[in-house]
């Protein structure tokens, strides 16, 4: 028997250490584990990377399974149906004008140039290959650019279930023209196919009989692509406003994103930006640049209303930060004494006692304002506004010689 070489002992070693160090084999979920996982993810015990290695499953078809890729007849769905993905961030749902805008940037990607009977080839596909757009799959339900274009132009709000396919009358794979694509099965794809074979078609060829349009023609968006953005981000700010009080009440923000200060906050235009602002602007048609920022929103809400949350734009208007603090302070909002950030640490009983024992002290053993700011960390500024009462006038005590 030949003995063994140096490279068959090396490969030998590598074989091993893959074998010791490989992912564990995939494996089908049964029904009750597949229940398990969304139950314990949905509370928020464990994780999807901790739940894949608690079954020994991968990653990807934990994720597929939280999705809803996998595993369809668990959430009341039929086989073979797709269902569009959830298009709503942070638990709200997608508005008319943010759907608008994503079926017309889907459109603004096919080339139409060539006339209603020719092909319309979808932008970035290949020649002979179909054209892939992610977005599909949050409007229809697939990522396929010609099914995406049957169901838009359709009016469709999800893609046929996997037992149908859509057939190209055109023989060209990245045509998504609505005229050359028709809902038929399996087996008549295939005779399609087996048609351009026997003909030698190897390409797009005409289409004799376009599909006729519905009763009102294509439905086919189109549009200045940032203006669509714009209304689209607008009804998405509204949709997080409550202005279910009525036109004359204070509309709080529900969003998710808050500022340090309690107001609202989101990205518009890219900037971070307080949800007053926003309202502000949107409500008079401006645009963030024409608001410097120098300017502030002031709150003018009524009695008893919740200006740190309001977003109505009959209480907003525009001032100078000097306006704003004459507002708080009219409104009793304004933060004054041991209630301001920078008064957190020196509360109103430590003033009053600092007054009393300066004040009622004999002038030979009275402390100097240098030791009283040493001994409690401040300025002489701050210790002798404290005594003389131009600032912490509300903490009480004297603040002059007592005689």
């Amino acid at each position: 028997m030949a003995s063994e070489g140096p490279h068959s002992r090396l490969s030998n070693v590598v074989s091993i250490f893959l074998y010791s160090n490989r992912m564990p084999p995939r494996r089908s979920l049964s029904d009750s584990d597949a229940l398990y996982i969304l139950e314990t993810i949905g509370s928020g015990e464990m994780t999807q990377k901790e739940l894949a290695t608690q079954f020994k499953i991968s990653l990807p078809t934990v994720n597929a399974l939280v999705t809803g890729r996998t595993y369809k007849h668990l959430r009341g769905r039929e086989r073979g149906d797709r269902q569009p993905l959830g298009e709503g961030r942070y638990g709200f749902p997608v508005t008319p004008e943010r759907r608008r805008e994503r079926e017309a940037s889907f459109w603004a990607r096919v080339d139409m140039s060539g006339g209603p009977a020719a092909c319309w080839p979808f932008e970035g596909a290949k020649p002979g290959k179909y054209g892939l757009v992610q977005l599909g799959a949050y409007l229809v339900g697939s990522t396929a650019a010609f099914v995406v274009a049957y169901c838009l132009a359709r009016g469709l709000v999800k893609a046929p279930a996997s037992g149908h396919v859509i057939r190209h009358l055109c023989n060209n794979k990245p045509c998504c023209n609505p005229a050359h694509l028709l809902l038929g099965t399996h087996q008549e794809n295939a005779l399609d196919r087996l048609a351009a074979q026997r003909d030698g078609s190897t390409g797009p060829r005409l289409v004799d009989e376009p599909v006729p349009p519905p009763q009102g023609g294509w439905i086919i968006p189109s549009g200045d692509m940032e203006e669509l953005e714009r209304r689209a981000r607008a009804s998405e700010f509204w949709q997080r406003v409550d202005r279910s009080g009525g036109e004359d009440s204070c509309w709080p923000w529900i969003g998710r994103g808050k500022h340090k200060f309690g107001y609202g906050q989101m990205k518009w235009m890219g900037i971070p930006m307080t949800s007053h602002r926003i309202a502000y602007i949107l409500s008079n048609d401006l645009a963030p640049e024409d608001v410097s920022r120098n300017i502030h929103i002031r709150h003018r809400c009524p009695p008893g209303g919740s200006p740190n949350n309001c977003n109505n734009p009959k209480h907003l208007l525009p001032g100078t930060a000097a306006d704003n603090r004459a507002d708080c302070k009219e409104d009793g909002n304004m933060p004054m004494g041991e209630k301001h950030h920078k008064g957190r640490n020196f509360q109103d009983a430590l003033i009053r006692e600092i007054r009393e024992h300066y004040w009622t002290a004999p002038a030979e053993v009275r402390p100097t304002l240098t030791a009283l700011a040493c001994r409690h960390g401040v300025s002489i500024s701050t210790i002798s506004s404290w005594l003389t009462g131009k600032t912490r006038l509300a903490a009480g005590g004297p603040t002059s010689r007592l005689r």
